[in-house]
């Protein structure tokens, strides 16, 4: 290295100054030395130095204040020029002439010392920076290099300054600067609080605010379309995207939205980061701080240095994990937040940005692994974020329970049912979609016990799933022989021998199917009175099978969404689920819809419940089936699964209840579920046997 050169001189760096950065908040080009030889100028260097001292310490990176770079007066273009000769101070520095005198001593005692001793006069506290030089092009050069320290407040005059011009303005002790552009400008003493340093508060840069806000994006716009294609609806009847949205604008901090297994919390969530995503515009965010030049009247810190987004930035969480503590909860979402940004900062560093404005949304209370122990600690740590961070949170009702102003997804009715199912369809496949959806009209038209089953989106994806024939029938241990339906065919019966409406629903066509009035049409409706003849299916599909593999497919997704929950054991702990539903609605009283709580161990009625098999009406300990059908169907199946060998007891049960209308129901469905196994058929005689 030449010994014109200072050790930590980088002409790498000063050529990059030179040929491709811009003056602003970071870089200002002198063609000279700046002179400090009487108060005036004193004044403008400690004003300039004060700004960069305050950029740095906001952004947390250095500033230079470079000597020796000019304009060609001809040409505009910018130069290089040689500073060796210059110093600041009044008189010329001792040695400053002598041939043998060394370069560092002169420029550290006649150069560096001059300014460094101006700041400790003129600045509170003093900044950390230091002199720098050496050969660029043939020419001798310097900057100070302002480093980005933090003395506990922002940089301000440590001293007053009266101008000897009244006109002029005085500055006083304690005044503020800060760099707006290439310019170094005065911080209204309103605004200074807002001049928090990179230690404290995150400092964000336009990529980052674009990766925060891609990272909410992902795999959130398929969501949104369904969403908007079929809206879903809170139980006053409103839809329930629009509620959300209009909440958040009105700065609601926590908006907690409640729903059972499958009634689209998830796709509300998503469709909100992709909604609220799609609102923030990047193209008025700068390349880094205080870019942009703005009239100096009415400085806004929050406005006019930081890089903000003007509108809410979301952040998509899914709280799917196990969580010691508050803690290490923070470091997941602080990995939502930053994706690959580096991970230097605490989230409150984040949240104190200021200007910014944050949507967290978090889904799934209720499936954290120790939910029971957590959710108290996630409600009081939402509790104490600040006023600029909006929360909406999604959960069952067993896990965050009772929540002020909470809004709860109410079941499908029949018209969004329909909706759902095309949509569904035409995404699935499009070049079938007309043809299928007209057969699953007809077939849930004479089927509507199929129809009661669809109350969330969820158990219309396990009936779609089915339907297209992905999905064979699963059943109990495989005693049942797992039946495929080819829908080519089923499709084809179903539109070359259209169904007569009537003959099931007298008076009823598809339009008033899927009307308002046709909301409660399917309530206490039979398939059959006849107890001696076993019906054959008046559609291709028998329902039972239909039913069977719904209901399967719901008890699947949950598999899904309580493994962190029972880990290893949620297969026994669901199929105890699924066959104390089916025992209890085998033994129960079939002339009664409600069941006693106590007839379900706690943990499995509240899974049945909240996979939507399960309703719970206003009595305190009284529960129904989703459906009276629903439940023939399940002691249908628990006779035909679980009591296969043992038709004594069922012939014996059936004959009991031979009276109750609901046996017909039972007996019809219990021996689709037998022919789909290939066993024979049941009759009930007068004396209970084959």
């Amino acid at each position: 290295m030449s010994s014109l050169c200072h050790p930590d001189f980088k002409a790498e760096l000063f050529a990059h100054w030179v040929t491709r950065w811009a003056e602003g908040p970071r870089l200002d080009f002198k063609s000279e030395v700046l002179k400090v030889d009487d108060e005036e100028r004193q004044f403008k260097f400690a004003r300039h130095l004060i700004a960069f001292a305050n950029v740095a310490r906001r952004t947390g990176k250095s500033c230079w204040m470079v000597f020796g770079v000019g304009k060609d007066e001809t040409t505009g273009e910018r130069i290089v020029l040689d500073v060796k000769s210059q110093y600041p101070g009044r008189k010329q520095p001792k040695d400053w002439s002598k041939p043998a005198a060394s370069i560092a001593e002169l420029q550290a005692d006649g150069v560096e010392k001059i300014y460094t001793d101006l700041a400790k006069d003129w600045i509170d506290p003093l900044p950390d920076f230091g002199l720098c030089y050496g050969e660029y092009e043939g020419k001798f050069v310097s900057y100070l290099h302002i480093e980005p320290r933090d003395g506990g407040k922002p940089y301000c005059l440590k001293r007053n300054y009266i101008p000897p011009k009244k006109d002029e303005t005085a500055h006083y002790k304690g005044d503020v600067f800060i760099r707006l552009g290439s310019s170094s400008i005065k911080v209204p003493p309103e605004q200074v609080r807002f001049l928090v340093p990179a230690t404290e508060v995150a400092y964000l840069k336009r990529q980052d605010w674009q990766e925060i806000v891609e990272q909410a994006k992902f795999d959130s716009e398929k969501f949104c379309d369904l969403l908007m294609a079929s809206p879903l609806y809170d139980t006053s009847g409103s839809p329930i995207f629009a509620t959300v949205t209009e909440r958040l604008q009105k700065g609601e901090r926590l908006i907690a939205l409640i729903g059972n297994a499958g009634q689209g919390k998830t796709t509300v969530i998503n469709a909100l980061a992709w909604e609220l995503a799609q609102q923030v515009n990047f193209d008025g965010l700068r390349e880094y701080f205080g870019a942009t030049d703005t009239s100096t009247d009415s400085l806004s810190v929050a406005k006019d240095l930081e890089i903000v987004p003007a509108t809410r930035v979301p952040v998509k969480m899914e709280l799917r994990k196990a969580f010691e503590d508050t803690a290490t909860f923070e470091k997941e979402l602080l990995k939502a937040v930053l994706g690959s940004i580096p991970n230097d900062k605490r989230l409150e560093h984040y949240w104190r940005i200021p200007g910014s404005r944050w949507v967290l949304l978090l889904d799934g209370l209720d499936e954290i692994t120790d939910w029971r122990r957590f959710a108290d600690y996630l409600k009081t740590w939402i509790g104490q974020l600040p006023d600029n961070v909006q929360v909406v949170i999604s959960s069952r009702p067993y896990a965050i329970g009772k929540m002020p102003e909470e809004l709860r997804l109410a079941p499908l009715d029949p018209k969004q049912v329909f909706a759902l199912l095309q949509q569904r369809l035409v995404d699935e496949s499009p070049e079938t979609a007309d043809e299928n959806y007209s057969a699953i009209q007809s077939y849930l038209q004479n089927e509507p016990g199929v129809f009661e089953l669809l109350l969330t989106p969820r158990a219309v994806d396990g009936f779609l799933k089915f339907w297209l024939n992905l999905e064979p029938v699963r059943t109990k241990a495989d005693k049942i022989a797992p039946i495929v339906v080819n829908h080519e065919d089923a499709t084809n019966k179903t539109q070359n021998q259209p169904v007569k409406p009537k003959a099931i629903m007298p008076g009823i066509d598809l339009d008033e199917l899927v009307s308002d009035s046709g909301l409660s049409m399917f309530k206490g409706l039979r398939t059959s009175d006849d107890f001696n003849e076993p019906e054959q299916s008046e559609t291709p599909i028998p329902v039972a099978v239909a039913l069977s593999s719904v209901t399967d497919y719901m008890y699947d997704e949950e598999q899904k969404r309580q493994e962190g929950r029972w880990g290893r054991g949620v297969i026994d702990v669901l199929d105890d689920a699924q066959e104390t539903l089916q025992k209890t609605a085998w033994r129960k009283d079939w002339t009664i819809e409600t069941f006693e709580k106590r007839l379900m161990k706690k943990e499995l009625l509240e899974l049945n419940e909240y996979i939507g098999f399960v309703i719970r009406v206003a009595a305190k300990h009284q529960y129904r089936y989703c459906s009276l059908f629903f439940q023939s169907f399940c002691a249908a199946r628990y006779a035909a699964e679980l009591l296969q060998d043992k038709e004594d007891k069922i012939l014996k049960q059936l004959t009991e209840r031979k009276t109750i209308p609901a046996t017909a129901q039972v007996l019809k469905l219990l021996n689709q579920l037998r022919e789909a196994s290939q066993r024979p058929q049941l009759l009930i005689s007068e004396g209970g046997s084959l």
